[in-house]
């Protein structure tokens, strides 16, 4: 994309600044979702008698919405610090 001025074309119009933080926000959303699938299906195989499907499933969301702070947490020191140094 940088090779063929695209990046500097989708960045010049009004969507395009805010282009790649909505990529990265639907990206920890969808991994947000497949962890939550993934663990709750995982902890539900095991079929331990304490652990039901709703227990799993609180985990499950306990551990996603820990994913989704860190990645909240991270996108917004990202926009006060806008330089890496």
């Amino acid at each position: 994309m940088e090779e063929n001025g695209q990046l500097e074309i989708l960045n010049s119009l009004h969507i395009g600044s805010q282009a790649s933080s909505m990529a990265t926000n639907l990206l920890v959303l969808l991994h947000t979702v497949l962890t939550i699938i993934l663990v709750s299906g995982i902890l539900v195989s095991y079929n331990v008698s304490s652990i039901d499907l709703k227990g799993s499933l609180y985990f499950a969301c306990s551990l996603g919405s820990a994913s989704l702070l860190g990645a909240s947490i991270a996108y917004l020191c990202a926009q006060i610090f806008a330089t890496s140094s």
